[in-house]
């Protein structure tokens, strides 16, 4: 029994050490917290494994909103009418072909008058109406275009506020079983490579666990414990994480 507990803690030890040592092993992403990277107890060591995938959106969403203001519901609904109108005829001088283009129905509602002491009053002051255009297309450059000229139609009067593009890869699940593969061979190489520096070696597989998803910027090193998903930019990159025990013997 002694002896055993002596092989754990020599074991324990020098790998510990070896890792320490190391300072850094393979790629930058363990950096940090590099004694929480690799456990070894019980004869069992526990490493974490990585990967990684530059990715360019293929889908693309886009949508803008008309607003109005009028002392009647049917003063707005005119003026809403007529931007539309703008709005569609702008639209025809863009390159729609794979465009899906739809519209949310009118909505217009009234706000009531404040009196002198600040407070709501139950009598009309006047109306607020707002129509929303969508616009969803694989062609990635149409949609941005579109976002971007969009700002024609403030100058020429229209009350418009275009939001920014959504940008969306849609093979993301094929990319994620990809990844998640490669991390975990990355795992089994830094768990075989630690265990035989101290003359030990890897035996089956304890337990795997996949961590949270980053889907970022391009060159973005920002992480979240609820996994991200960037959709404000073209380019991304796709990173994966898995944490694998294997047995170990000496």
């Amino acid at each position: 029994m002694s002896e055993n507990k002596s092989c754990k803690h020599t074991l324990s030890s020098a790998v510990a050490g070896l890792f320490i040592g190391a300072g850094v092993l393979g790629s930058g992403y363990f950096a940090a917290d590099s004694f929480k990277e690799v456990k070894l107890a019980n004869q069992m060591l526990t490493v974490k494994g990585f990967a990684e995938k530059d990715v360019v959106s293929d889908y693309a969403k886009w949508q803008g909103t008309l607003t109005e203001v009028g002392q009647t519901r049917k003063e707005v609904y005119e003026r809403l009418m007529a931007g539309k109108q703008k709005l569609e005829d702008y639209l025809k001088t863009q390159n729609l072909e794979g465009v899906t283009l739809s519209f949310d129905q009118v909505y217009i509602y009234s706000v009531n008058k404040i009196n002198d002491k600040g407070m709501g009053t139950n009598e009309i002051d006047y109306f607020n109406g707002s129509l929303t255009v969508h616009l969803e297309s694989q062609n990635v450059a149409t949609v941005t275009k579109i976002s971007k000229d969009s700002e024609k139609l403030i100058q020429e009067g229209l009350n418009f506020e275009s939001r920014s593009p959504e940008y969306l890869f849609s093979k993301l699940d094929e990319v994620k079983i990809e990844l998640l593969g490669t991390a975990a061979k990355d795992a089994k190489d830094r768990a075989s490579e630690l265990s035989s520096k101290v003359g030990g070696s890897i035996g089956a597989l304890r337990s795997a666990q996949q961590g949270v998803f980053q889907i970022t910027r391009r060159n973005d090193t920002s992480t979240s414990g609820y996994g991200m998903y960037d959709t404000s930019s073209v380019d991304k990159t796709v990173k994966a994480v898995v944490t694998m025990s294997f047995a170990v013997s000496k």
